[in-house]
C-alpha cells in the first residue's frame, strides 16, 4: 500500500491514515498527561510528562518489550480472574494489538481506564498505534479466541508475535504458524469446545464433532486464508457467517 493510500474497511469507513506521532499538533498536551497521571495515581507518569515536554517522537521502548510488559501487567492486575483470556500481538511495523477471548472494547473498565492509564504511564503508545481487537465472528462468539481476534484485526502477514497469558491452543498455534507469527507462549492441546477461523467462515471444535485431533489435521491441510473450494476438498464445513476483521481506529 502506498504511503498516501487510505484503506476502506468492511464497515464502509476509511481507515485512518498513519497517525501523527507525539510532537505534532495531535499529540497529547502536557496538561492532559498530568491529568491522566493524577487519575491513575502513578508516579511513573512523571517520565511521560517530561517526554511530552521534550517532544519525543520515537518509541521509548521496543514493541516487543512493550507487549511483554503489558501482558505481564494484565496477568497481575486483571480484577475478574480472566487474565488468562488476554493476548497482546506485535505487528511487524511496531504497532500493538490487544484482545481477549470474545474480543475486547473500551466498555470494559479494566481496559478503558486501568490498562490505558498503565500504558500511558509508561509511554508505550509513543511512536506507535495500539489497537483493541474486537470479536470478529458474532455467530460463533464462544470460538473467538484472543489470538485469532488479534489476527483478524491485523490481517494476514501483519504480525510478528503474539503473547498470551495462557498456552496457545493447538488450533491457534497452527494458524499463527501458517502466517509466520511467533508463539509468545507455550502450545497447549487440541481439546477445544469451539474455535473460529479468523479469515474464513470455518468453525471447529467439539461443538462440531468430537474428534478434535482430526479437525486439527484438517486445519493443518488448509492454506492460511482458505477458499470454499479448499474447505470442500478437505471436507471442512463452510458456514454462512463470514468473519469481519480489519482494524478500525487506533485506541491509543
Amino acid at each position: 500500500m502506498s504511503s498516501g493510500e487510505r484503506r476502506t474497511v468492511d464497515n464502509g469507513q476509511a481507515d485512518h491514515p498513519s497517525r501523527e506521532r507525539p510532537g505534532s499538533a495531535s499529540s497529547p498536551s502536557v496538561s492532559a498527561v498530568q491529568t491522566l497521571g493524577r487519575l491513575a495515581g502513578n508516579r511513573a507518569t512523571t517520565a511521560l510528562v517530561q517526554r511530552a515536554r521534550d517532544g519525543v517522537t520515537a518509541p521509548t521502548v521496543t514493541a516487543d518489550a512493550a507487549a511483554q510488559a503489558i501482558n505481564t501487567w494484565i496477568q497481575a492486575n486483571e480484577p475478574s480472574e480472566q487474565e488468562t483470556n488476554y493476548s497482546v500481538g506485535v505487528a511487524r511495523n511496531g504497532d500493538l494489538y490487544i484482545s481477549k477471548v470474545g474480543g475486547v472494547t473500551t466498555k470494559t473498565r479494566f481496559v478503558g481506564i486501568d490498562l490505558a492509564a498503565f500504558i500511558r504511564s509508561r509511554g508505550y503508545e509513543i511512536g506507535r498505534d495500539i489497537y483493541l481487537a474486537q470479536q470478529f465472528n458474532t455467530a460463533y462468539s464462544s470460538g473467538n479466541h484472543a489470538e485469532m481476534c488479534v489476527m483478524a484485526a491485523a490481517g494476514a502477514g501483519a504480525l510478528a508475535e503474539i503473547y498470551c497469558a495462557a498456552p496457545h491452543c493447538a488450533f491457534c498455534a497452527e494458524q499463527m504458524a501458517k502466517d509466520n507469527v511467533r508463539h509468545g507462549a507455550a502450545v497447549g492441546g487440541h481439546d477445544q469446545v469451539g474455535w473460529a477461523h479468523p479469515f474464513a467462515p470455518i468453525f471447529l471444535g467439539s461443538q462440531v464433532w468430537n474428534d478434535t485431533a482430526v479437525q486439527l489435521r484438517a486445519l493443518q491441510a488448509l492454506p492460511l486464508n482458505p477458499t470454499q473450494a479448499n474447505a470442500a476438498q478437505i471436507g471442512v464445513p463452510w458456514l454462512s457467517t463470514a468473519p469481519k476483521g480489519g482494524k478500525r481506529k487506533a485506541w491509543l
